[in-house]
């Protein structure tokens, strides 16, 4: 199963786990170490995707979909590998070093997403 947006209510969460400061922006791989990751790594957690699976990660793959038990959770297409969102959000978070305000602000105003 395929979904071509993201559930609203996870955007939000999403965007939320991205502002509380409870993880700390980590680059150029999903899980870097206890709560260091990059804005996708975020997104995994926040779907429900287990920790040990994010480890030694640089994208999201559809496989971590498998690790979602809620498939109302499920990341949509646009943000795994290869994905238009997913490679501007990578580019974002590790190339251009946005914030996690910087990248929640743009998934915010992303209807896309």
């Amino acid at each position: 199963m395929s979904i071509e947006k993201l559930n609203p209510e996870i955007k939000q969460k999403w965007i939320d786990n991205l502002l509380s400061g409870e993880y700390r922006q980590g680059i150029e791989t999903l899980h870097i170490n206890k709560n260091c990751m990059c804005c996708l790594g975020v997104l995994a957690i926040t779907c429900g995707v287990p920790l040990k699976q994010l480890k030694n990660c640089d994208f999201l793959l559809p496989s971590h979909n498998n690790f979602i038990e809620n498939k109302e959770h499920q990341i949509p297409k646009s943000l795994l590998f290869g994905g238009k969102i997913g490679e501007t959000l990578a580019n974002m978070n590790d190339e251009l070093r946005k914030s996690f305000e910087e990248i929640a602000e743009y998934i915010k105003n992303n209807e896309e997403i």
